[in-house]
């Protein structure tokens, strides 16, 4: 496991003026931000994030003060469009990831027509809301759109009969977030090789019609920006 120790607290105060701009409290010019950081009580990550790193040509530095399988937890020393040099620029990556929104086949009993969605709790939310079905792109999937597909038969037991690209987004455009990949699966049928999800959320699915959908996205009883953004664009799609 990474130990970030209390140092990281120390990252996160007030910043101190510094030559050249705002930077981490104490930093000065002359020394290394990665040295800064050791200094100040960092064990650096031994489990490695797969996804290559954010290095724009504004970077002047990066250390990263945590990493996982599925995050990596940087800070960035970058120049400013007004050449303000900032050090304390917190930057986050989140392994890229799929949200589906499943649309029934008009022939499945009972359920043929509507959008299936999930009734579930999650860690950062409080309380049940509607959610897509999703998950990371794992490095040996060929594509977001295999892992879209997957995502759909462990988590939900259907077959995709058609998949719509809805298009790739950066998640958040100043601190990172990853990559999300938005799909609509069409004519999704339940599949004879049902695949148990693993997710250790509970949950229940959900159909709705497209007005009940609407009304979901619209009254916010869809938990996360991301899977109400993917919803809304598959509505518009239609």
């Amino acid at each position: 496991a990474v130990v970030v120790c209390l140092g990281l607290a120390s990252l996160l105060l007030p910043p101190a003026t510094v030559a050249g701009g705002r930077g981490v409290r104490g930093v000065r010019a002359r020394v290394g931000l990665e040295e800064e950081l050791l200094a100040k009580g960092m064990v650096m990550p031994d489990s490695p994030f797969p996804e290559a790193p954010w290095r724009p040509p504004e970077l002047l530095d990066a250390v990263t003060i945590a990493s996982s399988k599925y995050a990596r937890f940087e800070v960035h020393k970058i120049r400013a469009p007004d050449g303000t040099i900032i050090n304390d620029w917190l930057w986050a990556d989140e392994g890229s990831h799929v949200n589906v929104l499943i649309h029934m086949a008009d022939s499945v009993n009972g359920t043929g027509g509507r959008y299936m969605l999930m009734e579930q709790t999650k860690y950062g939310l409080d309380g049940d809301f509607l959610a897509l079905v999703g998950g990371f792109v794992e490095p040996t999937d060929p594509s977001p759109a295999v892992t879209a597909r997957r995502e759909v038969l462990e988590e939900a037991g259907f077959e995709v009969g058609r998949l719509v690209d809805l298009g790739s987004y950066r998640v958040c455009v100043n601190r990172g977030g990853g990559y999300l990949y938005a799909f609509l699966a069409l004519d999704c049928v339940p599949s004879k090789h049902h695949k148990y999800s693993d997710d250790l959320e509970k949950q229940r699915r959900v159909f709705l019609t497209r007005r009940e959908l609407l009304e979901a996205v619209k009254g916010g009883r869809i938990g996360e920006a991301q899977w109400a953004a993917t919803a809304a664009l598959a509505l518009l799609h239609e």
